[in-house]
């Protein structure tokens, strides 16, 4: 079940309901420097976050130097290698996000963190799976679905928690947040609403739709950085390098990282498995 898709076609029709308002317009024209103004604030916003975070990237940078150190030659074929490609190709992405969330592109920043996420999740795949058959597939050139990334979440994190009976829908979570990434990835109606002027009732021209959005969307961009130190802690921990896992958890302390807290993570989770007893 999804929980973020319930009510989908509801918020569909409050943006379309405050649109044909005219309300946003009707402010506009007895407040002409508004749109402005508020644009200015959210570049200012926006400017800030992505200075920060650009800081992190040549930290990032030193430990996928200590990743590299693992592998003999870029061309090998095993699942080290493979993962290595997969989170350098997300880290990659960061400053190309960081640089049009600077231009305001709400919808091309979502597209390129869903681009990284899934690299991710393949490095993910490929570390763990015992048999490497999703990882020879790859290495012939055929597309893994990254389905097949949220079955191994799933399969990891419950592992230990199977004997307790208290297992956690995490691919349906994972499953969730992946569907909210593609309704930009596919163009959605939903997503494209988010690319409208209010203010002039025509599509998104002046980017004042799209700085507001960008700015409410930053926290993609640190949650991309973030993972990339997960999954070189994966890595590193799988290697046995454990100098290159302390020095991941320890950049992933100075930029203010904390676990969530547990109760927050169960009242997360209690939502899936509501809507899952519901649906039974």
């Amino acid at each position: 079940m999804k929980v973020l898709k319930t009510g989908a076609q509801e918020r569909i029709s409050d943006k379309l309901q405050k649109l044909k308002s005219g309300r946003a317009k009707s402010y506009f024209i007895t407040h002409i420097s508004y749109p402005s103004t508020i644009k200015e604030a959210n570049k200012a916003k926006i400017a800030e976050y992505a200075d920060s975070l650009e800081n992190t990237l040549p930290d990032v940078k030193i430990l996928l130097e200590l990743f590299r150190k693992h592998i003999p030659n870029i061309w090998d074929q095993n699942k080290y290698c493979a993962s290595y490609l997969l989170i350098c190709k997300a880290f990659g992405e960061i400053r190309p996000i960081i640089a049009i969330a600077r231009e305001g592109s709400n919808h091309e920043v979502v597209e390129l963190a869903r681009s990284g996420v899934e690299a991710l999740d393949l490095s993910f795949l490929f570390l763990e799976e015992d048999d490497g058959v999703y990882l020879k597939k790859w290495l012939k050139g055929e597309i893994i679905s990254n389905d097949e990334a949220r079955k191994m979440y799933d399969k990891i994190i419950n592992a230990e928690r199977t004997q307790n009976n208290s297992t956690l829908p995490l691919k349906d979570v994972k499953s969730d947040v992946y569907w909210v990434y593609s309704l930009f990835t596919h163009n959605s109606y939903g997503a494209l609403l988010e690319s409208v002027d209010p203010f002039y009732e025509e599509y998104d021209f002046k980017k004042y739709a799209g700085y507001h959005y960008t700015s409410k969307n930053l926290h993609l961009i640190e949650n991309l950085i973030i993972n990339i130190l997960l999954s070189l802690k994966d890595a590193f921990l799988k290697l046995n390098d454990h100098n290159g896992f302390t020095e991941t958890n320890n950049l992933m302390k100075k930029i203010g990282y904390t676990n969530m807290p547990t109760k927050d993570i169960e009242e997360l989770f209690t939502q899936y498995k509501t809507k899952t007893t519901n649906k039974s």
